[in-house]
């Protein structure tokens, strides 16, 4: 990573990527809650469900990947702040956990669109 990588204000300072992933988890959060809210979907937050499961996902495929590596000290395979996460197997188990939460046709299409859209950028 070089300087070119960072974000700095102040005494704040931040990578790129993370900002860019912070801004994309929140763009996906507030454009599931106005799917729910447009489609009444009966349903208990399926965004952060699917932002968990994804998340967790994400880290959960990244250590089975690299399990060599956490084998001696599996501890640190919970250390994610580090990094090492595989974002398709997120995205994947996202859609899954959307499709699961949103149950009717019309919100799962527009949930899935927007995980789509927002996984392309």
């Amino acid at each position: 990573m070089n300087s070119h990588d960072i974000i700095q204000i102040g005494p704040l300072a931040m990578a790129l990527d993370r900002l860019v992933a912070m801004g994309l988890i929140l763009v996906f959060l507030a454009g599931t809650d106005l799917i729910v809210r447009r489609f009444r979907v009966p349903s208990w937050q399926p965004a952060a469900i699917a932002l968990l499961v994804g998340l967790v996902s994400a880290r959960a495929a990244y250590v089975w990947v690299h399990e060599e590596s956490f084998a001696l000290d599996p501890v640190v395979a919970l250390q994610a702040w580090f990094g090492g996460w595989i974002w398709s197997a997120g995205v994947a188990a996202a859609a899954l956990a959307l499709v699961l939460t949103l149950r009717k046709p019309r919100p799962i299409a527009a949930g899935l669109g927007l995980l789509a859209v927002l996984s392309a950028v």
